[in-house]
Protein backbone atom coordinates (compact mmCIF):
# COMPACT_ATOMS: atom_id res chain seq x y z
CA UNK A 1 0.00 0.00 0.00
CA UNK A 2 3.10 2.49 1.10
CA UNK A 3 4.83 1.45 -2.25
CA UNK A 4 2.05 2.38 -4.45
CA UNK A 5 1.27 5.97 -2.39
CA UNK A 6 4.42 6.65 -2.75
CA UNK A 7 4.66 5.85 -6.65
CA UNK A 8 0.74 8.21 -7.19
CA UNK A 9 2.75 10.69 -5.07
CA UNK A 10 5.22 11.00 -7.86
CA UNK A 11 3.06 11.24 -10.61
CA UNK A 12 0.43 13.50 -8.25
CA UNK A 13 -2.04 10.65 -8.75
CA UNK A 14 -4.46 8.83 -6.18
CA UNK A 15 -6.21 5.63 -5.73
CA UNK A 16 -10.25 5.88 -4.72
CA UNK A 17 -10.23 1.56 -4.27
CA UNK A 18 -13.81 0.96 -5.53
CA UNK A 19 -14.40 -3.20 -4.14
CA UNK A 20 -17.32 -4.69 -2.51
CA UNK A 21 -19.89 -4.32 -5.25
CA UNK A 22 -18.26 -1.18 -6.64
CA UNK A 23 -17.30 -2.18 -9.74
CA UNK A 24 -19.99 -0.22 -12.01
CA UNK A 25 -19.22 2.69 -9.25
CA UNK A 26 -18.56 4.93 -12.67
CA UNK A 27 -22.54 4.82 -12.54
CA UNK A 28 -22.92 6.30 -8.87
CA UNK A 29 -20.72 9.00 -9.97
CA UNK A 30 -23.56 10.09 -12.41
CA UNK A 31 -25.77 11.01 -9.97
CA UNK A 32 -23.83 14.04 -8.27
CA UNK A 33 -23.81 15.86 -4.98
CA UNK A 34 -27.68 17.17 -3.87
CA UNK A 35 -26.31 21.14 -3.56
CA UNK A 36 -30.06 21.02 -1.65
CA UNK A 37 -28.76 18.35 1.09
CA UNK A 38 -24.65 19.45 1.25
CA UNK A 39 -24.00 20.11 5.10
CA UNK A 40 -21.19 22.14 5.98
CA UNK A 41 -18.60 21.50 8.74
CA UNK A 42 -19.32 21.91 12.58
CA UNK A 43 -19.46 25.03 14.68
CA UNK A 44 -16.10 27.00 14.02
CA UNK A 45 -16.70 29.61 16.14
CA UNK A 46 -16.35 27.73 19.39
CA UNK A 47 -12.93 28.46 19.89
CA UNK A 48 -13.54 32.04 20.35
CA UNK A 49 -14.85 31.51 23.93
CA UNK A 50 -12.20 29.02 24.66
CA UNK A 51 -9.41 29.51 27.67
CA UNK A 52 -6.03 28.04 27.71
CA UNK A 53 -5.81 25.61 30.78
CA UNK A 54 -3.83 22.82 32.35
CA UNK A 55 -5.67 19.90 30.90
CA UNK A 56 -5.71 17.02 28.14
CA UNK A 57 -6.77 18.28 24.90
CA UNK A 58 -7.66 15.27 22.74
CA UNK A 59 -8.58 15.96 18.77
CA UNK A 60 -9.83 12.76 16.77
CA UNK A 61 -9.88 12.37 13.05
CA UNK A 62 -12.25 9.40 12.22
CA UNK A 63 -11.10 7.44 9.56
CA UNK A 64 -10.02 6.49 7.11
CA UNK A 65 -12.55 7.48 4.39
CA UNK A 66 -10.68 8.12 1.33
CA UNK A 67 -11.90 4.83 -0.35
CA UNK A 68 -15.24 4.45 -2.43
CA UNK A 69 -16.16 1.31 -0.52
CA UNK A 70 -15.42 2.19 2.71
CA UNK A 71 -17.96 4.80 2.58
CA UNK A 72 -20.50 3.10 0.77
CA UNK A 73 -20.38 0.47 3.20
CA UNK A 74 -18.94 1.26 6.62
CA UNK A 75 -19.74 5.45 6.93
CA UNK A 76 -22.93 4.98 6.04
CA UNK A 77 -23.54 1.52 8.22
CA UNK A 78 -21.80 3.28 10.92
CA UNK A 79 -23.82 7.05 10.99
CA UNK A 80 -27.35 6.06 10.45
CA UNK A 81 -27.70 3.51 13.78
CA UNK A 82 -25.74 5.35 15.71
CA UNK A 83 -28.02 7.56 18.30
CA UNK A 84 -24.63 9.13 19.76
CA UNK A 85 -23.50 10.54 16.94
CA UNK A 86 -23.07 14.34 17.47
CA UNK A 87 -22.48 13.99 21.47
CA UNK A 88 -18.84 14.89 21.03
CA UNK A 89 -16.93 16.70 18.39
CA UNK A 90 -15.54 14.18 15.69
CA UNK A 91 -13.65 15.47 12.79
CA UNK A 92 -14.20 12.96 9.34
CA UNK A 93 -11.98 13.23 6.23
CA UNK A 94 -13.58 14.73 3.17
CA UNK A 95 -12.66 13.34 0.20
CA UNK A 96 -13.37 15.46 -3.17
CA UNK A 97 -12.19 11.91 -5.22
CA UNK A 98 -14.14 9.82 -3.34
CA UNK A 99 -17.32 12.37 -3.26
CA UNK A 100 -17.05 11.94 -6.92
CA UNK A 101 -17.32 8.56 -6.97
CA UNK A 102 -20.25 7.58 -4.51
CA UNK A 103 -21.97 10.74 -4.36
CA UNK A 104 -25.11 8.66 -3.34
CA UNK A 105 -23.58 7.72 -0.41
CA UNK A 106 -22.91 11.53 1.04
CA UNK A 107 -25.92 12.67 -0.12
CA UNK A 108 -27.42 9.96 2.11
CA UNK A 109 -24.91 11.13 5.31
CA UNK A 110 -25.10 14.60 4.28
CA UNK A 111 -29.29 14.55 4.81
CA UNK A 112 -28.74 12.28 7.71
CA UNK A 113 -26.62 15.27 9.41
CA UNK A 114 -29.04 17.83 8.52
CA UNK A 115 -31.98 16.18 10.34
CA UNK A 116 -30.03 15.98 13.51
CA UNK A 117 -31.19 18.58 16.51
CA UNK A 118 -28.55 21.38 16.15
CA UNK A 119 -26.29 21.04 19.04
CA UNK A 120 -25.60 17.67 17.49
CA UNK A 121 -24.91 18.86 13.68
CA UNK A 122 -21.79 21.43 15.50
CA UNK A 123 -20.47 18.74 16.75
CA UNK A 124 -19.76 16.97 13.39
CA UNK A 125 -16.52 18.43 11.14
CA UNK A 126 -15.14 17.93 7.99
CA UNK A 127 -11.74 18.01 7.65
CA UNK A 128 -9.34 17.37 4.61
CA UNK A 129 -8.20 13.64 4.69
CA UNK A 130 -4.99 11.94 3.49
CA UNK A 131 -3.09 14.85 1.38
CA UNK A 132 -5.93 16.66 0.29
CA UNK A 133 -7.75 15.46 -3.10
CA UNK A 134 -7.26 11.53 -2.47
CA UNK A 135 -5.10 9.33 -1.36
CA UNK A 136 -1.31 9.44 -2.02
CA UNK A 137 1.72 10.34 -0.72
CA UNK A 138 1.77 13.66 -1.70
CA UNK A 139 5.13 14.82 -0.26
CA UNK A 140 6.63 13.39 -2.65
CA UNK A 141 5.64 15.95 -5.12
CA UNK A 142 9.12 18.19 -3.65
CA UNK A 143 11.45 15.30 -3.06
CA UNK A 144 14.81 15.68 -3.61
CA UNK A 145 14.54 12.13 -5.98
CA UNK A 146 11.33 13.18 -7.83
CA UNK A 147 12.19 12.39 -11.85
CA UNK A 148 12.22 15.32 -13.53
CA UNK A 149 9.74 16.09 -15.72
CA UNK A 150 7.39 15.25 -14.35
CA UNK A 151 3.90 17.65 -14.27
CA UNK A 152 2.35 18.91 -11.17
CA UNK A 153 3.33 20.58 -7.41
CA UNK A 154 2.15 20.14 -4.01
CA UNK A 155 0.84 23.74 -4.60
CA UNK A 156 -1.24 22.79 -7.60
CA UNK A 157 -2.36 19.55 -6.21
CA UNK A 158 -3.58 20.97 -2.75
CA UNK A 159 -4.97 23.84 -4.39
CA UNK A 160 -7.24 21.85 -6.23
CA UNK A 161 -8.56 19.96 -3.30
CA UNK A 162 -9.17 23.28 -1.35
CA UNK A 163 -11.18 24.65 -4.03
CA UNK A 164 -13.34 22.28 -3.91
CA UNK A 165 -13.68 21.49 0.13
CA UNK A 166 -13.78 25.17 0.69
CA UNK A 167 -17.61 24.80 -0.36
CA UNK A 168 -18.04 22.46 2.49
CA UNK A 169 -16.03 24.67 5.10
CA UNK A 170 -13.10 22.90 4.82
CA UNK A 171 -9.78 24.97 6.26
CA UNK A 172 -7.63 22.31 8.13
CA UNK A 173 -5.59 19.77 6.87
CA UNK A 174 -6.88 17.20 9.75
CA UNK A 175 -4.82 14.07 8.74
CA UNK A 176 -1.37 14.27 6.46
CA UNK A 177 0.45 10.84 5.85
CA UNK A 178 3.72 13.08 4.99
CA UNK A 179 5.15 9.34 4.06
CA UNK A 180 8.95 10.25 2.88
CA UNK A 181 11.72 7.97 5.08
CA UNK A 182 15.24 8.16 4.22
CA UNK A 183 16.91 4.81 5.88
CA UNK A 184 13.74 4.20 7.28
CA UNK A 185 13.44 7.03 9.48
CA UNK A 186 10.16 9.55 8.96
CA UNK A 187 11.53 13.18 7.66
CA UNK A 188 10.64 16.43 8.40
CA UNK A 189 7.72 17.98 5.71
CA UNK A 190 9.82 19.95 2.65
CA UNK A 191 9.93 23.53 3.37
CA UNK A 192 7.54 23.78 0.06
CA UNK A 193 5.01 21.10 1.30
CA UNK A 194 4.91 23.49 4.64
CA UNK A 195 4.11 26.40 2.77
CA UNK A 196 1.35 25.09 0.76
CA UNK A 197 -0.02 23.02 3.57
CA UNK A 198 -0.07 26.55 5.52
CA UNK A 199 -1.96 28.14 2.28
CA UNK A 200 -4.22 26.23 1.11
CA UNK A 201 -5.27 25.03 4.98
CA UNK A 202 -4.69 28.22 7.47
CA UNK A 203 -6.60 27.31 10.16
CA UNK A 204 -4.10 24.20 11.20
CA UNK A 205 -2.32 21.20 9.08
CA UNK A 206 -2.28 17.99 11.48
CA UNK A 207 0.14 15.56 10.15
CA UNK A 208 0.45 11.70 10.69
CA UNK A 209 3.83 11.83 12.95
CA UNK A 210 5.30 13.91 15.06
CA UNK A 211 8.50 13.50 12.97
CA UNK A 212 6.64 15.08 9.94
CA UNK A 213 6.09 18.93 11.95
CA UNK A 214 8.71 21.48 10.84
CA UNK A 215 7.42 24.50 12.18
CA UNK A 216 5.05 24.16 15.22
CA UNK A 217 3.80 27.64 13.77
CA UNK A 218 4.31 28.54 10.61
CA UNK A 219 5.49 31.84 9.78
CA UNK A 220 2.02 32.57 8.37
CA UNK A 221 1.15 31.95 11.63
CA UNK A 222 -0.69 28.31 10.92
CA UNK A 223 -0.22 26.11 13.31
CA UNK A 224 0.81 22.68 12.90
CA UNK A 225 1.00 18.99 14.56
CA UNK A 226 1.84 15.68 14.67
CA UNK A 227 -0.66 12.20 15.57
CA UNK A 228 0.51 10.68 18.57
CA UNK A 229 1.04 6.89 18.16
CA UNK A 230 -1.65 5.76 19.07
CA UNK A 231 -4.29 4.74 17.14
CA UNK A 232 -7.28 2.15 17.33
CA UNK A 233 -8.79 -0.13 14.46
CA UNK A 234 -12.48 -1.53 14.71
CA UNK A 235 -14.19 -3.01 11.91
CA UNK A 236 -17.15 -2.55 13.74
CA UNK A 237 -17.46 -1.93 17.57
CA UNK A 238 -14.27 -4.05 18.32
CA UNK A 239 -13.32 -1.80 21.80
CA UNK A 240 -12.67 -3.75 24.27
CA UNK A 241 -12.67 -1.41 27.10
CA UNK A 242 -13.21 2.26 27.98
CA UNK A 243 -10.31 1.79 30.06
CA UNK A 244 -7.86 0.24 27.81
CA UNK A 245 -8.99 2.99 25.37
CA UNK A 246 -7.98 5.81 27.91
CA UNK A 247 -4.96 3.66 28.74
CA UNK A 248 -3.40 3.65 25.19
CA UNK A 249 -3.83 7.26 25.24
CA UNK A 250 -0.81 8.52 27.40
CA UNK A 251 -3.02 11.28 29.19
CA UNK A 252 -0.76 12.77 31.50
CA UNK A 253 -2.25 12.97 35.09
CA UNK A 254 -2.57 15.79 37.08
CA UNK A 255 -1.49 18.20 34.25
CA UNK A 256 0.05 21.00 35.32
CA UNK A 257 0.61 22.15 31.84
CA UNK A 258 -1.49 21.74 28.51
CA UNK A 259 -1.57 18.98 26.99
CA UNK A 260 -2.26 18.03 22.73
CA UNK A 261 -3.46 14.83 21.38
CA UNK A 262 -4.71 13.92 18.16
CA UNK A 263 -5.42 10.91 17.68
CA UNK A 264 -6.85 8.59 14.29
CA UNK A 265 -9.53 6.20 15.15
CA UNK A 266 -9.91 3.89 12.12
CA UNK A 267 -13.52 2.75 11.33
CA UNK A 268 -14.74 2.73 15.02
CA UNK A 269 -18.35 3.96 16.04
CA UNK A 270 -19.15 7.56 17.33
CA UNK A 271 -21.00 5.46 20.46
CA UNK A 272 -17.72 3.97 21.13
CA UNK A 273 -15.86 7.26 21.49
CA UNK A 274 -18.88 8.34 23.20
CA UNK A 275 -18.52 5.50 26.20
CA UNK A 276 -14.93 6.74 26.79
CA UNK A 277 -16.06 10.37 26.92
CA UNK A 278 -18.45 9.50 29.91
CA UNK A 279 -15.92 7.43 31.39
CA UNK A 280 -12.85 10.34 31.20
CA UNK A 281 -16.03 12.87 32.36
CA UNK A 282 -16.73 10.77 35.43
CA UNK A 283 -15.47 12.27 38.86
CA UNK A 284 -13.38 9.19 39.15
CA UNK A 285 -10.77 10.11 35.70
CA UNK A 286 -11.66 14.14 35.66
CA UNK A 287 -9.92 14.51 39.04
CA UNK A 288 -7.09 12.83 37.96
CA UNK A 289 -6.82 13.21 33.64
CA UNK A 290 -8.93 16.56 33.60
CA UNK A 291 -9.09 15.64 29.68
CA UNK A 292 -11.17 16.81 27.09
CA UNK A 293 -12.24 16.10 23.64
CA UNK A 294 -12.49 19.34 21.62
CA UNK A 295 -13.05 20.51 17.74
CA UNK A 296 -10.59 20.93 15.65
CA UNK A 297 -10.54 24.39 15.48
CA UNK A 298 -10.23 25.04 19.37
CA UNK A 299 -7.53 22.18 19.60
CA UNK A 300 -5.47 24.14 17.11
CA UNK A 301 -6.62 27.54 18.48
CA UNK A 302 -5.76 26.46 22.30
CA UNK A 303 -1.75 24.74 20.70
CA UNK A 304 -1.04 27.68 19.01
CA UNK A 305 -1.95 29.82 22.08
CA UNK A 306 0.47 27.52 23.75
CA UNK A 307 3.65 28.12 21.45
CA UNK A 308 3.37 31.29 20.90
CA UNK A 309 3.29 32.00 24.67
CA UNK A 310 6.24 29.36 25.18
CA UNK A 311 4.29 27.22 27.31
CA UNK A 312 6.31 24.32 27.49
CA UNK A 313 3.93 21.17 26.53
CA UNK A 314 3.64 17.69 26.07
CA UNK A 315 2.25 16.71 21.94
Amino acid sequence: EGAWATLYGYYGAYKIVDDRGLANVSLYSEIGIDSETVYQTGNTEKYKSSVLENKNYIYVYMGDFDASSWVNDYLVMMLKNDSTLGDIPLSYGLSPAVMERVPHAYNYVFNLINNLPEEKKENIYWVAPNNGFGYSYISYLTAEDRPEGLYGSADQSLKYASDILKDYGVDIMGFLIEGTTVNGVEQKASAELQTALAKYFPKGVIYSSVAAVRDRVTDTGVPTIGMCRFHSHSSLDNLRTENDFIHNLGLTPNPDKPYFIAIRCVLMNPSSLSRVNKKLQSSEFQSVFNAEFVDPYTFMHLYKQAVLSDVEMKY
